[in-house]
Parts: structure tokens; C-alpha cells; sequence
């Protein structure tokens, strides 16, 4: 997604002609960080394509009230969210709550980077797309505790 530009918008208002750049804040805990996702549009040769990056909360009811949040962010088609989502139980999980509209996912361990064991770092899609290639960067341990995820993706 970087080798495409972005549509143009206005940073204050996130009014772009109908491409729909905005930040929406995510429903954080008040004693805990707070929390936010930044969509935009890309334009790519196949036509444009919603983007969504957000970093989730650490409390499980958090994170679920985020996933609820970050579903109105995401268009029928052409959708692609990433992030760290910060969730590793099935119960009330943020994979449940995107499934239902981003059903392809990645499922690669990001971990802790030195030695990953945890999937914190997805790259989730809706169904018009196919998640064709997808990896991490093992040479990110030396700058993070996560490893990046990595993904080509078939529109």
C-alpha cells in the first residue's frame, strides 16, 4: 500500500470528496490509554481502497468495545484493517467481531518479537480480497517488540 498514493484531504475536517479519511476514537478506558484507529482511501490501479490502522486497548472488555467501534469504519468492499489488536482469547475476541465483516485474516505469530508465540499483529480483509502472500520481518526485533506483518493482497 505504500507504492500507492493516498486521496487527497483536509487533515482538520478529514472532508476529502468522499474518500472518507478520518480518525475515530475507539471507546478507551479512561485510566488506560487512549485509543484510535486512522482510515483512509487509497487509489490503486484496481480502484480505491479503504485502509483502517488502529492499535487496541489491553482489557478484554476494551478491546471489544473497540472491535465494535472499528466495524462502522469498515465499507462493504475493498476494505483492509491492521494493527495490533492486543487480543488473545477467543471469548469476547476482536477476530469474532471482524469476521463479520473482514472474514480474511492473517494468523502469524508476532509475540513477543525475540521469540513470538502470541498473534497480536493482523492484517484482516473483507471477501472481495484474498490475502495472497503473507510474512513478518525478523530483523524488526531489533527495533520492536512486535514483529510487522507483512502481506501482498489480491483485489
Amino acid at each position: 500500500m505504500a507504492r500507492v498514493p493516498a486521496r487527497s484531504s483536509d487533515p482538520s475536517t478529514g472532508a476529502n470528496g468522499g474518500g472518507g479519511d478520518c480518525t475515530e476514537r475507539l471507546g478507551s478506558y479512561r485510566e488506560r490509554e487512549p485509543r484510535r484507529a486512522i482510515a483512509t482511501s487509497l487509489l490503486t490501479p484496481s480502484g480505491d481502497v479503504r485502509v483502517v490502522a488502529t492499535h487496541l486497548g489491553l482489557s478484554i472488555h476494551e478491546r471489544y468495545a473497540q472491535a465494535q467501534a472499528l466495524v462502522s469504519l469498515v465499507r462493504p468492499a475493498r476494505t483492509v484493517v491492521l494493527g495490533d489488536f492486543n487480543d488473545w482469547f477467543w471469548v469476547r475476541s476482536v477476530r469474532r467481531v471482524l469476521a463479520q465483516v473482514c472474514p480474511n485474516r492473517t494468523r502469524l505469530r508476532t509475540f513477543p518479537s525475540r521469540l513470538p508465540l502470541m498473534r497480536l499483529d493482523r492484517i484482516y480483509a473483507t471477501s472481495d480480497s484474498r490475502i495472497a502472500k503473507v510474512w513478518t520481518d525478523e530483523a524488526a526485533r531489533a527495533f520492536s517488540d512486535h514483529l510487522p506483518v507483512i502481506a501482498e493482497i489480491e483485489l
